[in-house]
């Protein structure tokens, strides 16, 4: 595990090589394969993601400037209405959200209002890791009384729950950092709003979602309940049963999800349960993310050998063999959970996100 304790040092430099020349606050999305310069106004993403990597590896004292910048550059993506969203992301994922819009009969698909409420969350959760007084403008498109919760939740397709997970998520966090007078009334409907969903296995999901999409849902599912510090989970065994079995580890998104759902399953069997077996299952992850990581260059890609090309459905790189700040930050995160795990975060000065 030596090069893990290299990250620090290493992540370092691959943020000063992914740092814009002339725009403050901008950062490539890819090492070199990026298809838009500084000159367009674009990156939110990456954006967010720099202020994530530097909290997770505690390099504030090393970008103390940096940081000023990118925050005042993820401002300059709010539009009147309080959501924050980057306009050439959204221009390139259109046909894919109306494609998606028409596919699911879901005007908020179409319009894209579903990454809009995504970068939004991003970027507020980012400027929060810094400022705990920032706070949102409760988006219009979400509802605002405990009948309209329960019906917009009722709504979101469960057979899918990665996409379903990822919007109460959405929800939760709205409703958590919003200056509604009775949120957390709401956000107790929310909450119990859950139990209709719930199945033997430990996930939130509807007949029909794959092994996959159901963990990659309850990651989602989980980092709502972690936003309000109120984790509940209704059968962690089975959780731990099904992490340990999956095989899924293609890309950046599932090796996480399931160490993120494995983290907080241990936690609520107080480590009492297949806990040996965890251990090595996490140090497998370990092993397994080296085969992403460009320790000449610091950064992980967000594919075995291949950056990502696609983000929010907007293709953004030609996706080059080289580390990219989406894999980077993803599997970062991945290690400051394994370092929980194993006890060794503090060793590491380490910290994991909330987002």
């Amino acid at each position: 595990m030596e090069w893990v304790f290299e990250l620090k040092k290493e992540t370092s430099h691959f943020l000063r090589e992914m740092k814009g020349k002339s725009r403050p606050g901008f950062f490539k999305y890819s090492y070199s394969g990026d298809f838009f310069g500084e000159r367009v106004h674009w990156g939110l993403g990456q954006a967010t993601f720099f202020l994530k990597i530097v909290y997770t590896l505690n390099l504030q004292d090393q970008f103390v400037e940096e940081i000023k910048e990118v925050q005042k550059y993820i401002q300059t993506f709010e539009n009147r209405s309080g959501l924050y969203f980057d306009p050439l992301v959204r221009l390139l994922s259109s046909p894919r959200s109306l494609f998606n819009g028409l596919r699911y009969r879901d005007w908020n698909h179409a319009v894209g209002m579903y990454t809009k409420l995504g970068e939004t969350r991003q970027s507020i959760s980012s400027l929060r890791l810094f400022d705990q007084s920032i706070i949102s403008k409760y988006p219009k498109s979400l509802p605002n009384d405990k009948e309209g919760i329960e019906k917009y939740l009722s709504k979101l397709n469960w057979t899918r729950p990665w996409h379903a997970g990822a919007h109460y998520s959405i929800l939760i966090f709205f409703l958590h950092t919003s200056t509604l007078k009775d949120k957390e009334v709401l956000l107790d409907a929310a909450q119990d709003w859950l139990k209709n969903v719930e199945r033997e296995d430990g996930l939130w999901y509807s007949e029909g979602a794959s092994l996959q999409d159901r963990i990659n849902g309850a990651m989602k599912v989980i980092t709502g309940m972690n936003v309000i510090d109120k984790v509940k989970l209704h059968n962690p065994k089975g959780l731990i049963d099904v992490c340990l079995k999956s095989q899924h580890d293609k890309q950046a998104c599932d090796n996480f999800n399931i160490l993120y759902v494995l983290k907080y399953a241990n936690i609520a069997t107080d480590g009492q349960y297949r806990h040996e077996e965890i251990v090595s299952f996490v140090k497998r992850r370990l092993e397994l993310y080296k085969k992403y990581y460009y320790k000449d260059k610091g950064g992980f890609s967000f594919f075995e050998h291949k950056a990502n090309s696609r983000y929010y459905g907007a293709r953004l790189s030609r996706g080059y063999k080289e580390p990219d700040m989406h894999g980077t930050v993803l599997f970062l995160w991945g290690v400051s959970i394994i370092a929980q795990i194993l006890g060794i975060e503090k060793e590491l000065n380490i910290h994991e996100f909330k987002t």
